[in-house]
């Protein structure tokens, strides 16, 4: 399975449902693929990309086997009304899917949390409801450095308080602290709804 998204690239290779290799690069590299085709005896394959498709075709070129491109128009087993559906990406598409594998004959909330923070919500009859999307990480420290003249252009922190001392270390509490406060108010305000 290859999901190319906006910043990475991710590979997972599956053996009876369940992964025995991934990684993840900023690329599509053809010695990664080959590499991926000399070790694993690949019989299928699947590919999504938000990204155009210029790495979809050097992967189609380098894969044996069943080669399956996900797109709007892959059928699904879920309802999707979004307007229009070509729209809503093919990352959260995959992700509703994955969600009532995982999750059936239950309402469910999906976030995902990339270059943006998705939500998309699901009723238990398998029909998309809508959702949200929002800057990610890095695209808000990005955007404090970018859209500012003194601020320091920042990255995560795992260790970090709530709390700055410093104009670091409140950018770190402002932008982290701020992800997962909107997080739960968009648990909170699903919920309710």
């Amino acid at each position: 399975a290859v999901d190319i998204g906006n910043t990475f690239i991710k590979y997972a290779v599956f053996k009876n449902n369940k992964i025995i290799d991934s990684y993840r690069s900023h690329d599509v590299q053809k010695k990664d693929i080959l590499n991926l085709i000399q070790t694993y005896s690949l019989e299928r394959s699947i590919i999504s990309s938000v990204r155009g498709q210029e790495e979809v075709r050097l992967l189609v070129e380098c894969l044996s086997g069943d080669v399956c491109i996900f797109s709007d128009k892959t059928k699904l087993p879920v309802s999707v009304k979004y307007n229009p559906k070509r729209q809503l990406g093919l990352d959260r598409i995959a992700n509703l899917v994955g969600a009532i594998c995982k999750y059936p004959e239950k309402d469910i909330l999906v976030i995902d949390a990339g270059t943006c923070i998705t939500t998309d919500m699901m009723s238990m009859d398998k029909t998309h409801l809508g959702g949200s999307i929002s800057p990610g990480l890095s695209m808000r420290y990005r955007a404090l450095h970018e859209f500012t003249n003194d601020l320091p252009h920042l990255s995560e922190k795992d260790d970090y308080t709530s709390i700055g001392d410093d104009t670091c270390s409140d950018i770190i509490a402002g932008v982290q602290s701020g992800v997962l406060s909107e997080i739960d108010a968009i648990i909170y305000n699903y919920k309710k709804e």
